[in-house]
């Protein structure tokens, strides 16, 4: 499992507005963590969920298809503002993976929503 991966996962449990139920994720963790992670049987990924309600996109989304390289079976987006880690037992395959495109948007977003920006000096 490597970072920009598309991964199906169970969230479950989860509260109030939090993505639930398994469903594809992107890892965006490091991949030395998820290496070591796999290695042990034991540790964290962080994720982005994905889910293929699509109807209203913003501005920190991205639509990905539905086709061979993500591996999803609807056209998804991805939900960064859902970001969290979770244990590596809730895991399931790999579908498929990102574009160096789709994860630069992501990372871009992941930027912004966790203002990352203020606090990085040039």
């Amino acid at each position: 499992m490597r970072r920009g991966d598309i991964v199906r996962a169970d969230l479950e449990p989860t509260r109030g507005s939090e993505a639930n139920k398994t469903r594809p994720v992107v890892i965006v963790s490091d991949d030395a963590l998820n290496t070591a992670s796999v290695r042990l049987g034991r540790g964290m990924i962080t994720v982005v969920p994905l889910t293929s309600n699509i109807s209203n996109v913003l501005l920190h989304q991205t639509v990905l298809p539905a086709d061979d390289e993500t591996g999803l079976t609807a056209p998804s987006k991805t939900q960064p503002e859902q970001i969290r880690s979770i244990d590596i037992q809730r895991m399931g395959p790999v579908l498929g993976s990102l574009t160096s495109e789709q994860l630069h948007q992501l990372n871009w977003a992941l930027v912004g929503l966790l203002a990352l920006d203020l606090y990085i000096d040039d």
